[in-house]
């Protein structure tokens, strides 16, 4: 039987996992790795910016060539085209900012939340005006189905209908003060109250 334990003992002491080793840093160490990660990641962005770089330079070079190719009056002619585009899209930006200001104040004044001025706001004030009274119909509908809804789904109390109690409590039996409590607590409750 001692046999039996030693080689029990064995067995556990074989099974223990050995300690792996920790591996230590020093501080150069540590250091040329972030080095070396710093290094990749600045070329891969260098590659990459300079290739967006070399093609920006070329569209340039195309444009620049190409003007140098056109007359002074073609030249006045694209910049005013140019010029054209840019204060229309310029207008267009401050017509939009504008149209979005007027709706919001339109939905204040309806006393509409203002998350909804994106959907609200049409081409001109009285598209956005017609779009806010549409609305506001839909949202002023909806809430008086919920109200009907909720006041149709409440049945009226039945001890409000029930005559109140000609007796006192005192005069009453105890069956009919049992009934009474039972059909109209509140009725009941008067009645103890005024005893």
């Amino acid at each position: 039987m001692s046999e039996e334990v030693e080689n029990k003992t064995e067995t556990v002491e074989n099974t223990e996992e050995p300690k792996k080793e920790e591996k230590k840093f020093s501080r150069d160490d540590i250091a040329k790795m972030v080095n070396a990660q710093v290094d990749k990641i600045k070329n891969d962005l260098e590659s990459k910016y300079s290739k967006q770089l070399e093609q920006v330079k070329a569209e340039a070079l195309e444009e620049g060539e190409r003007r140098a190719k056109m007359t002074a009056d073609e030249k006045a002619e694209e910049d005013r085209k140019r010029r054209e585009l840019e204060f229309e899209r310029r207008e267009k930006e401050l017509e939009l900012r504008e149209r979005k200001a007027e709706t919001r104040d339109l939905l204040t004044n309806a006393g509409l939340p203002l998350s909804f001025v994106s959907q609200l706001m049409g081409k001109d004030s009285e598209e956005t005006q017609r779009n806010i009274n549409e609305f506001q119909k839909i949202v002023n509908q909806q809430v008086q189905n919920e109200l009907h809804k909720k006041a149709a789904g409440k049945v009226p109390n039945a001890s409000s209908s029930s005559p109140a109690p000609q007796k006192k409590l005192s005069e009453m039996t105890l069956d009919e003060q049992m009934a009474l409590y039972h059909e109209n607590p509140q009725a009941f409750q008067a009645l103890q109250n005024n005893k």
